[in-house]
């Protein structure tokens, strides 16, 4: 068994698969990812190729029924727009014009 170090563990976010392998992986700057086929669900490659550039991302927020401490209807704004602090890094990094 070949055991990971943090130097060999990609920096992003990964689901499905392996480290390296992942059926969708995202750098940690967004900027770019890779698919493969892998036996997480059957899942197939997520693009046309296996490394790509990304283009766009959108970002969803889920809130479970009753989490608005009481208040009726729906969260307005954006998340970034809820979440000010989190805008406020992405502003930071160079990334937080395509949601305003």
């Amino acid at each position: 068994m070949v055991k990971e170090s943090s130097d060999s563990i990609p920096n992003g976010i990964g689901f499905g698969g392996r480290a390296n392998h992942f059926g969708l992986f995202l750098s940690a700057n967004l900027d770019k990812g890779h698919s493969f086929a892998c036996t997480t669900f059957n899942s197939p490659c997520l693009s046309k190729t296996n490394h790509f550039v990304v283009d766009v991302i959108e970002c969803w927020g889920v809130i479970s029924e009753g989490s608005n401490n009481g208040k009726t209807g729906l969260v307005e704004g954006t998340v970034l727009e809820r979440f000010q602090e989190d805008h406020n890094m992405l502003k930071m990094v160079g990334l937080a014009n395509a949601s305003e």
